[in-house]
């Protein structure tokens, strides 16, 4: 009786990725093989749809702690939001902080 000798698979695939179960044939390897293509596209699909969007417009609005002023910035704010404007960022100052809000654009 001989034995058949049967190529080793590949370290990296010995398990597929989403159901830790064993490869035990090419079959099973090849499925792996495009199960992990996919995973790596997918993020990579994200971009691309969110690069179709540009940002027209930014505006910084300075939102103040001040009892006084708080009001205005908050209407200031709002107004931009109504326009269609969007945050980006905060930043913290010592006296409240900055608000950078963006106006998108689809190409």
């Amino acid at each position: 009786m001989e034995k058949t000798k049967r190529k080793p698979l590949d370290v990296d695939l010995a398990f597929d990725p989403e159901t830790g179960e064993q490869i035990k044939s090419a079959e099973q390897k090849l499925l792996v093989k495009k199960k992990i293509d996919q995973m790596t596209r997918k993020p990579l699909l994200k971009r691309k749809k969110k690069s179709k969007e540009r940002i027209k417009k930014i505006k910084y609005i300075g939102v103040e702690f001040e009892p006084a002023k708080i009001d205005e910035c908050e209407k200031q704010v709002n107004d931009a939001l109504s326009q269609g404007y969007s945050p980006i960022r905060d930043i913290d100052t010592p006296r409240g902080l900055i608000m950078v809000l963006g106006l998108w654009q689809r190409d």
